[in-house]
Parts: structure tokens; C-alpha cells; sequence
């Protein structure tokens, strides 16, 4: 695995592609790439802030104070414009901030709809049709349905081949440790995807061989979990839970498990397949029929053969913090035991919440 991981990283950030930041798993990256740009996820690099107190209440999303942090310093000013989707009310408030302090990057805002029905999908499509327009301001010409349709084909074979990691890691947990995982995750954010889509074919490849399956390092019985909740990016929160002595079988973070769970028809109007299928896919905290999710979350768990559900939110995520009760009594229901942890941005491998995940998993 270690040679793939090196390729990953020699590869770089796509050459000279121009990139535009991103943050939320809704953001229609087809359209970024389809007009030439590199989609970045951004995350955070360090865990001082040191302008975003004074613009940011304390009671805020940490994640996004952080991103305000590095637009205030000038770490984003390589940036050729950044995409804010109506995830939440900070979003849009970190939209607000960037459009009036942070102006000399371009800034779009997309508005989601909560649900997938009749109106939502007419919406979403309008909504992508300014987006697409921002974008052929930003390149100088017209994108073309060609082009589009071409993005659609690699971006759904490499959710594929996400899933295809996914479903090892399910059946055979020792194929790939923690840190291995949110390397490729994180490398897959921020290359090419005909790049990313060559080295997930090799990593595959490589790990369904016999040669590959243990060599990890991962303790044979260790505890199998399911990690739920919301943004995390972060390699300290798994690498920290498998430390613990945990083995993750899986998980539905917002640019983990459930950022390739989407599937997009190749059909003559690219945008509407677009709009259709981002909201379809298995939903987030902040929409409407969260019953999808909760059953995604069950069913992987029985899939995997997780013995627990370990769920971590960010603090002030009302999102997800509301959803949590409701999933731990159907967790409840079937039998299956659940952790709750919550905290900010970069706090998650402290003392307190090593105890308490040794615990949980002791009790497993």
C-alpha cells in the first residue's frame, strides 16, 4: 500500500490546473472539472486561529472558523474561486464574511433544496445553471454538454472505485489501515481524477491480491466499528479510534462512506442528470428525509458485521446533532451499541475522549 501512497503523493495537485476550493459533499465537482479546474477539498492545516475570532462568534462551527481563518491570512489566495453551498446558516454566514472581507477571491453561492421532490429538482437545476455560468465567467467560454458528460463518466468511476475500497474494507478490515484510508480519501480530494481513478485501480487491485490482506498491521479481533457524523477530513479521529483498538468497517462522513454513494445517469441533459442525482444520493444531517441515511447506516452496519456505531459531531452542528438521538433509537432498537462524541475541529484525541471510546469499545 505504501508504494500507492507514495505515487499519490508525488503525483501532486494536477500540474497547473487552476483550483477551486470547495467544502461540502453537494458541491457538483462535474462541473468544476468539466470547465477545466481542479476541485480542492479544503482542510484545515493548523489548529490556531489567529484573525477568525474577531469576525466569528465562539459558538460557531469550528471547521468553517477555520476556513475563515486561512481566507483572513492569505493561505487560500492561490485559489481561483471557492464554492459555498447552503449546507447551513454558517455557511451562508462564511459566504457573507468572504464576499465582504475576503473579496479578491471569486465567491458563488449555490442554494440547496432540503428535498428531492418535484420542485426541488427544477430548483437545483437553476441553481447549477448559475453555477455553471460562474464558472465560464471565471474560464472565458462556454462549457459544453460534451464536456460535462465526459466529467460525469470519471467521476462516477471513481465513486466506484471508492466503493469497491469500501466493500474490502467491510468484508476484511485488515486490507487497509485507517491512515492508509484517509490518505487516499484526502489525495483523491486533491488530484486529478484521471490520476485518482488510475491509483485506485492499482490499490484495488493490489489489495484484493491474498498478498495484500494483512499487511496493515491491524490487530486480528480487534472491535469492529462503524464511524457516523459529519465533517471529518481529520487522519487524527480514525487513526486515534483504531488506536483504541478498533477496527472501522466502514463509515458515512461527508467526504468518506457516503461521499461515493452517489450515482449519476449519463443521459443527453447533463445538468438535469446533475441535479437529480446530488439530491438523491444517500442524504445529509441538514435534509429533510434523513430516514434514508438512518437506513444506509443500518444496513452497512449489518453488512459489515460492525459491533457498535461510534458518532462523532462537531460542536454547534445542529444538524447532526439533532439527528443523533433519532438514530440511536433505532441503534437501540436492533441491539446495536452507540457511542456519542462531540467536539471541535482539532480536539478529538484527547484524554477525555480516549477514555471514553476504551470504554465503549471494551464493552463491545
Amino acid at each position: 500500500m505504501s508504494r500507492f501512497i507514495q505515487q499519490l503523493k508525488s503525483t501532486g495537485a494536477s500540474g497547473k490546473m487552476e483550483r477551486i476550493g470547495i467544502f461540502c459533499p453537494y458541491t457538483v465537482e462535474e462541473l468544476i472539472d468539466a470547465a477545466g479546474f481542479q476541485p480542492v477539498r479544503l482542510i484545515p492545516n493548523q489548529a490556531e486561529l489567529r484573525f477568525a475570532d474577531a469576525y466569528l462568534p465562539s459558538n460557531f462551527c469550528s471547521y468553517l472558523r477555520y476556513i475563515v481563518d486561512q481566507g483572513l491570512s492569505g493561505v487560500l489566495e492561490g485559489l481561483r474561486g471557492i464554492v459555498f453551498n447552503h449546507s447551513c446558516d454558517g455557511a451562508r454566514r462564511t459566504y457573507d464574511i468572504f464576499r465582504s472581507y475576503i473579496s479578491d477571491i471569486p465567491a458563488v453561492f449555490i442554494d440547496m433544496p432540503k428535498t428531492d421532490d418535484e420542485l426541488a429538482i427544477p430548483h437545483f437545476h437553476n441553481q447549477l445553471r448559475k453555477f455553471r455560468a460562474f464558472l465560464e465567467d471565471l474560464r472565458g467560454s462556454a462549457i459544453g454538454d460534451d464536456a460535462l458528460t465526459e466529467s460525469i463518466v470519471r467521476y462516477n468511476r471513481n465513486r466506484e472505485l471508492l466503493r469497491r475500497l469500501y466493500g474490502m474494507i467491510a468484508s476484511e478490515p485488515t486490507v487497509l489501515s485507517a491512515e492508509e484510508l484517509v490518505q487516499v480519501h484526502n489525495m483523491n480530494a486533491t488530484i486529478s481524477k484521471d490520476q485518482a481513478n488510475v491509483l485506485l485501480e492499482q490499490i484495488c487491485s493490489d489489495r484484493e491480491t491474498p498478498q495484500g490482506h494483512h499487511s496493515t498491521g491491524k490487530r486480528q479481533g480487534s472491535r469492529r466499528v462503524f464511524l457516523s457524523g459529519n465533517v471529518f477530513d481529520s487522519l487524527p479521529l480514525f487513526g486515534f479510534i483504531e488506536k483504541c483498538g478498533a477496527n472501522i468497517v466502514g463509515d458515512d462522513f461527508c467526504f468518506g462512506g457516503r461521499y461515493c454513494r452517489v450515482e449519476i445517469m449519463e443521459k443527453s441533459d447533463p445538468l438535469t442528470a446533475l441535479a437529480e442525482g446530488y439530491l438523491r444520493r444517500i442524504p445529509c444531517g441538514r435534509m429533510e428525509n434523513n430516514a434514508d441515511r438512518f437506513n444506509f447506516i443500518l444496513d452497512e452496519v449489518e453488512h459489515s458485521g460492525a459491533q457498535g456505531v461510534i458518532y462523532a459531531s462537531l460542536k454547534f452542528c445542529d444538524h447532526f446533532l439533532i439527528d443523533y438521538p433519532a438514530l440511536k433509537e433505532l441503534l437501540d432498537e436492533r441491539g446495536i451499541p452507540s457511542l456519542f462524541i462531540e467536539g471541535e475541529y482539532f480536539s478529538f484525541d484527547k484524554g477525555q475522549v480516549k477514555t471514553r471510546v476504551e470504554a465503549f469499545l471494551e464493552m463491545l
